[in-house]
């Protein structure tokens, strides 16, 4: 079970990226394009995680390929329920200091830490 909790996790993630492709394409088609080509570059990693969470806790094959599947439209719907449905403009200021303030969070408690543990195997320091 937690290959496939854990692969939904990504799933959600997906769809938090649609969602922000979409919204910035609320904001200006420009920064739409931008965040969508960011996106874009980084939903191949999310597949390739998804793919490697289930096969390391021995997850069936074609349970493998929906989510994997689920994964590559989680972004489209994301985008698509974000240029649909109206958000009030006091919800980008609060949306942005939320998802900056988690990045911030997860980067400075969980990556940073791992990334200086493993320091002394990679070499660098």
């Amino acid at each position: 079970m937690a290959g496939l909790f854990g692969a939904s996790g990504f799933v959600v993630h997906s769809v938090f990226d649609g969602l922000a492709i979409g919204l910035g394409f609320r904001v200006d088609s420009a920064l739409g394009l931008l965040v969508a080509v960011a996106v874009i570059g980084h939903d191949f990693s999310d597949g390739l995680n998804t793919v490697s969470y289930m096969v390391t806790h021995r997850q069936p094959a074609g349970r493998l390929r929906v989510l994997l599947v689920a994964d590559a439209l989680a972004p489209i719907l994301g985008a698509l329920f974000a240029s649909l449905v109206p958000v009030p403009d006091a919800i980008f200021p609060v949306a942005i200091g939320f998802f900056s303030g988690l990045f911030i969070y997860v980067a400075s408690n969980t990556l940073l830490p791992r990334a200086r543990d493993l320091a002394p195997v990679t070499g660098c320091r």
